[in-house]
């Protein structure tokens, strides 16, 4: 599986690699469910994101996306992100309950209203030469995204669908990628490769540098304690002792 996100129900929602099928995994009987996809077209179900009762699955080589229904037990096919695309590499959902796409090859940022099925790219035409827009992320109103291969963490305003920030890549380092957990108007951000990990504060546009040379660094706790992986080992660190626990 690649994507993986957990649903209102309390049950892990894992997206499938051949067949692309959405797997839900309960935590408390261990019963594992496939609840289809394949039969859209779907090889991989590259991520996945979690809004209300509905799970979202971003879909290779369909270029789709596919919402499931934890109440009614529906799976559809919202269909084609990009005409031109093959992958939905990223996804994430804003306040709005709009789906946020960020396709492959080509990046494209893709925002999909599921109940009307009305999408629009809104990523600027000058950053669609890049290979992706991956690693979504929100912060309140704000949707962050890793452009590849520029290295940039782009966020927008998602109540205005504009972009409002560019983030440069750390002197030495090919890109940013999103940490989870901070709070509302925050962001954690990591670059790859040093592993250094930073606050970024949207509304002042300000970097604070946390802790150098962590690894991937995945979810920030407590305002406190960053999981994440360091090659192949799982690491917690401890931002306040500044030391790996």
């Amino acid at each position: 599986g690649y994507g993986c996100c957990v649903a209102s129900d309390g049950a892990l929602y894992v997206g499938g690699v051949n067949p692309g099928s959405l797997q839900r995994f309960d935590p408390v009987t261990g019963q594992l469910e496939d609840l289809g996809g394949s039969q859209f077209g779907a090889q991989y179900i590259w991520a996945t994101a979690a809004f209300g009762d509905k799970v979202y699955g971003g879909c290779y080589p369909t270029c789709s996306v596919l919402e499931y229904d934890v109440k009614t037990m529906e799976l559809r096919d919202l269909g084609k992100m990009d005409e031109h695309e093959q992958y939905v590499r990223s996804i994430c959902v804003d306040p709005q309950g709009r789906v946020w796409a960020g396709t492959g090859n080509k990046a494209h940022l893709v925002v999909l209203d599921p109940a009307t099925g009305e999408r629009h790219d809104v990523l600027p035409a000058e950053m669609r030469d890049n290979s992706c827009c991956y690693d979504l992320a929100t912060s309140g109103k704000y949707v962050l995204g890793s452009i590849l291969y520029d290295g940039t963490m782009a966020v927008f305003d998602s109540e205005a669908e504009q972009l409002v920030r560019v983030v440069p890549r750390p002197e030495g380092d090919l890109m940013w990628m999103n940490c989870h957990g901070a709070r509302e108007g925050q962001a954690y951000l990591y670059a790859s490769p040093s592993g250094s990990l930073y606050r970024y504060d949207i509304e002042g546009d300000k970097l604070t540098l946390l802790a150098d040379s962590l690894g991937q660094c995945e979810q920030v706790v407590d305002a406190r304690y960053v999981h994440g992986i360091d090659d192949q080992e799982y690491f917690v660190y401890d931002l306040q002792e500044g030391r790996e626990l």
